[in-house]
């Protein structure tokens, strides 16, 4: 490994930087993927777009499963490049690597099998259900292109290098862009495949992501080993520790949609536009936590290297800074949104009722941004940590034993308005509470790492 990508010398904010700015853009990147699918999609008619609409949910749960092998992988390997234990590291990556392909494996032939019953349970049916079909049997054959990539991307990441998974990142965005249109309307004498042609179109931009990723695994960092997978001790030593993370990220990520899904139904009782407006707002929410996500993604490495070399002061240094940043993103969003909210939603939807819903949401929730990028980053951080069931205790606390009580008070005192400042002290409220956490940590000189 290049000396330039060792996280336990230099500058703190230098490496943060270093590794946080290139997955800014790969981040933007992969969030441009899924708008680019809607837009051309939205051009086949109400039908398409609906049946895409139906598959976002299936296609998040099964992400956020194979996110756990994504954050693990982080997590395993930072840890043993600050040991300076390289044939473990390439032990871990290429079972996390197999791992993975067996988990894709698995869940495609489950997700096929079920395409019927599933969907029809969720309210897809005739042309929809047909286009719902046509989509998801594609995406499923083709699933292991999607997660492989993203693994291999997560170990290159954890060497210091966020600079090669961002261009694979925006070359995947690219290849679908340019083939979306050509395969779904038969371009150049191609067939029109219409919504078949957009799962085809990414199938095909993620499987090329996945030769270049698994390429600079092997020869450029020289730790993809196919033959360790033969090497009895190399699942010994690895399957445990992989799936001591895996396991508990994947159920937490989980979490999320659920959360999400219980709370569209309780602002669905004032109205589709309402529903429209959070649906817009929340869309605006992620561009603007880009920076607070490519941070998490960036203090994974940075901590797990840290971590193995035992220099604990760099990590407390970490913290500082991206706690600053974090209440520094969270106050410009805020401004923005609070002066631009409903001239920035309007680019979306025309209807008046939509944006107005959109733009409270934003002027209320904006705020405690700061909150939830300190949890983000925290939870994350424990996880590389070797704390992945507390890291999985607090999101289970926070989505049902704090967020949503409050949600259903907040409603229940004033209506919507009370709902969207529920979720925002339920954000500042876990984001402090993790900031009390840090300093726990600093009065017991990083003891509480040993994750026991």
């Amino acid at each position: 490994m290049s000396s330039k990508r060792d996280l336990t010398k230099g500058g703190v904010f230098h490496q943060l930087m270093r590794l946080g700015l290139p997955m800014m853009w790969g981040i933007f990147a992969i969030i441009s993927f899924s708008i680019v699918d809607t837009f051309y999609i939205g051009r086949l008619g109400g039908d398409a777009l609906a049946a895409l609409g139906f598959t976002f949910p299936v296609t998040m749960l099964v992400f956020n499963v194979v996110f756990g092998f994504v954050i693990a992988m982080s997590a395993c390997v930072s840890r043993r490049i600050g040991e300076k234990k390289y044939d473990e590291v390439r032990a871990v990556i290429i079972v996390a690597l197999a791992l993975t392909f067996i988990v894709s494996v698995v869940i495609a032939i489950v997700g096929i099998l079920t395409i019927d019953p599933l969907f029809s349970a969720m309210g897809a049916e005739g042309a929809v259900l047909d286009g719902v079909k046509d989509y998801m049997t594609i995406s499923y054959i083709s699933f292991a292109f999607l997660s492989l990539p993203m693994v291999a991307n997560s170990a290159i990441r954890a060497t210091g290098d966020t600079l090669w998974p961002a261009l694979i990142m925006t070359f995947v965005a690219v290849v679908n862009g340019i083939i979306d249109p050509l395969l779904i309307f038969g371009m150049f004498g191609l067939p029109r495949l219409e919504i078949q042609g957009a799962a085809l179109a990414s199938a095909i931009s993620h499987f090329l992501a996945m030769l270049l990723g698994l390429w600079i695994l092997g020869k450029r960092e020289k730790l993809l080993d196919p033959m360790m997978l033969f090497v009895r001790n190399t699942w010994r030593i690895s399957v445990k520790p992989i799936l001591t993370v895996a396991v508990p990220v994947a159920i937490g990520n989980v979490i999320v949609p659920v959360l999400a899904v219980l709370i569209t139904e309780m602002i669905a009782d004032y109205g589709n536009s309402a529903v429209a407006g959070f649906g817009v707002a929340t869309r605006l929410e992620s561009f603007a936590l880009i920076p607070i996500m490519a941070l998490a993604s960036a203090m994974s490495p940075f901590v797990g290297q840290n971590f193995g070399a035992k220099e604990y002061a760099r990590i407390d240094e970490s913290f500082s800074i991206v706690v600053r940043l974090g209440a520094a993103i969270g106050i410009v969003s805020f401004v923005v949104f609070g002066l631009f909210g409903g001239g920035i939603v309007s680019i979306f939807t025309s209807d008046v009722e939509a944006v107005r819903a959109a733009d409270l949401y934003l002027k209320i929730v904006a705020i405690s941004y700061a909150g939830l990028g300190w949890f983000a980053i925290f939870v994350s951080t424990m996880n590389t940590l070797g704390m992945p069931k507390r890291a999985l205790v607090l999101n289970v606390m926070k989505a049902f034993c704090v967020t949503l009580p409050a949600c259903f008070v907040g409603q229940w005192l004033a209506g919507l308005t009370g709902l969207y400042v529920a979720i925002a002290v339920s954000h500042m409220t876990t984001g402090c509470y993790l900031l009390w956490w840090r300093y726990q940590v600093r009065q017991k000189g990083f003891t509480v790492f040993s994750g026991k």
